[in-house]
């Protein structure tokens, strides 16, 4: 049984000159459990985001959160409806220490912030890592900060892009467990290339390519997809 919607796509296109990055992409996230856009380099998903979260306004087509219509606007306008993100790059004040980075992401949702910082480093283990400056920490931890600095923002709807690129595996095994915690308690969508982690966690899984929809449903509708498979085993 799935959840309630949260976040319709419809029609979505954007160009960027003669390349269709996105082609009249239609979609539904919902309120329960992880849900995975994959799909191989170039297919759209981490495009598809931008354009979600306002970094990129679409050609055409609509976004709607909660039923409302969210289109074109401002990233920092979406992060206080509650819509939060990462970065396949990580994205934080590396001079600054864990405490504070997760402090100004709170501070950003203006006079209605409460900023409770260690109750969010509890929850993702990360009170020892409190007062060093980012850059002096593991890569893995660091995406771990960054989900803590994006929970920050207290969202109903977190994005993760690629939150396991260039990790070992021991690092791998820590941010997947984080993320599969807090998929219980708030809808996420999560960009990923590890298959392994796909069909580990996800409720439901997108599939995209050349900038559309190809394939969506559960990890056991997926695997059986010859669609699917033709793509990334060449069947």
């Amino acid at each position: 049984m799935e959840g309630r919607e949260i976040l319709r796509v419809e029609g979505i296109v954007k160009k960027f000159g003669d390349f269709v990055a996105l082609n009249g992409v239609n979609l539904s996230i919902f309120s329960d459990g992880i849900t995975s856009i994959i799909g191989p380099n170039g297919a759209g998903k981490t495009t598809l985001i931008n354009v979600i979260t306002g970094r990129l306004k679409p050609d055409k087509g609509k976004v709607f959160f909660m039923g409302m219509d969210i289109t074109g606007m401002s990233p920092h306008k979406i992060v206080k409806l509650g819509i939060a993100r990462t970065f396949q790059i990580i994205n934080l004040f590396t001079s600054l220490t864990v405490y504070q980075n997760v402090l100004i992401a709170s501070l950003s949702r203006g006079k209605n912030a409460n900023p409770d910082v260690d109750s969010i480093l509890s929850k993702l283990h990360l009170e020892k890592y409190r007062d060093l400056e980012v850059y002096k920490l593991p890569h893995g931890i660091q995406r771990i900060v960054e989900i803590a600095v994006a929970l920050a923002t207290k969202p109903k709807l977190l994005f993760l892009d690629e939150p396991t690129a260039g990790l070992n595996v021991n690092e791998k095994e820590e941010v997947i467990s984080v993320i599969k915690s807090l998929g219980s308690e708030i809808p996420i969508v999560l960009v990923e290339h590890d298959m392994d982690v796909v069909f580990n966690i996800s409720k439901r899984i997108i599939v995209m390519n050349r900038g559309e929809v190809l394939a969506e449903g559960s990890p056991n509708d997926i695997a059986e997809d010859k669609r699917v498979r033709e793509i990334y085993l060449g069947e």
